[in-house]
């Protein structure tokens, strides 16, 4: 039997501490971004034909939390959403805080939000913004679409906001999130 001796012990303790320091790092060091204050577009627009702009877009997403969205650690791609709304489709960066309207795709979105403008317009005119959404979801007239993997979810900040849309957590261990990601 080979015997163990106390350099291997520090050892693999001073390895468990620095993961899991890491790790809490990661998760608890996210950067906390202040909500962007925007006039929801819906209470301007006359009483013509609906047609859904990049305003009510970032209205939306602004509403539901995708403000407080970052970058992977060690990495500089920002988080990107796409947003189809019927014909219409737009594409918004997160960086720092801000979110970005881009005409289009500069990289593969992490999540889609698919939508029709009838939906769109019920939620900009509900009370709040995000359990409009929220029930949007679950009545499947809204979709949301995972691109990518688990990890870069989590890492990037959308647990939360999926989590508050479809009441479901994408995550029901740390060991599954880096197993599916």
């Amino acid at each position: 039997m080979r015997k163990i001796t106390i350099g291997l012990i520090i050892g693999v303790l001073l390895i468990t501490a620095f993961l899991v320091i890491a790790f809490l790092f990661l998760v608890l060091g996210k950067p906390r971004y202040d909500k962007q204050e925007l006039q929801n577009p819906l209470t301007n627009a006359g009483t013509g034909d609906f047609v859904v702009s990049e305003s009510h877009v970032k209205y939306l997403l602004n509403e539901i939390g995708a403000y407080q969205l970052h970058t992977q650690p060690m990495s500089s791609e920002n988080p990107l959403i796409e947003v189809a709304v019927d014909d219409f489709v737009f594409f918004f960066e997160i960086e720092r805080g801000t979110m970005l309207f881009r005409s289009e795709k500069t990289y593969e979105p992490d999540i889609k939000i698919i939508s029709t403008k009838q939906e769109v317009k019920s939620i900009l005119s509900s009370g709040n913004i995000k359990e409009g959404m929220k029930n949007s979801v679950s009545a499947g007239n809204t979709h949301l679409e995972l691109v990518s993997g688990y990890t870069e979810l989590f890492f990037k900040g959308y647990l939360q906001i999926y989590k508050d849309l479809t009441g479901k957590s994408f995550t029901g261990s740390v060991v599954r999130i880096f197993e599916q990601g």
